[in-house]
């Protein structure tokens, strides 16, 4: 999928510019029929990496880390796109409801280390 700066950061933030750009003399229509484009670069903004931590999951995004407990968790598994996962906490999660998550970067990270551990939920 590639690197988790590439796709959170860089990606969506040439994506963001190139629209902004393209569409700043055009009218209100065009930025209607733009939108969906701006949601997808909000969504890869958004991506999340789980680990599994115990009684816990560990998510980290561009914006926050935060600690999910097991038991507040309603369901884990694929969204509509391949190789991205999904939790679905019993709370709401800024700014899906849902944490949407690479599962390479999931699966890759803490090779070798032990992480941390926490008491912050």
């Amino acid at each position: 999928m590639g690197s988790r700066i590439v796709v959170t950061v860089f990606m969506p933030g040439l994506m963001g510019f190139g629209v902004c750009f393209f569409l700043s003399g055009h009218g209100p229509a065009m930025w209607v029929l733009a939108s969906p484009l701006l949601l997808l670069v909000l969504f890869m903004a958004t991506l999340a990496e789980v680990h599994e931590l115990g009684d816990r999951f560990l998510v980290k995004t561009s914006f926050q880390t935060r600690y999910v407990l097991k038991e507040d968790i309603l369901s884990i598994g694929n969204s509509i796109l391949e190789d991205v996962g999904m939790i679905r906490p019993k709370r709401y999660i800024f700014p899906w409801g849902a944490v949407y998550f690479i599962r390479e970067w999931s699966a890759q990270a803490h090779r070798g280390k032990s992480p941390r551990k926490s008491s912050r939920n």
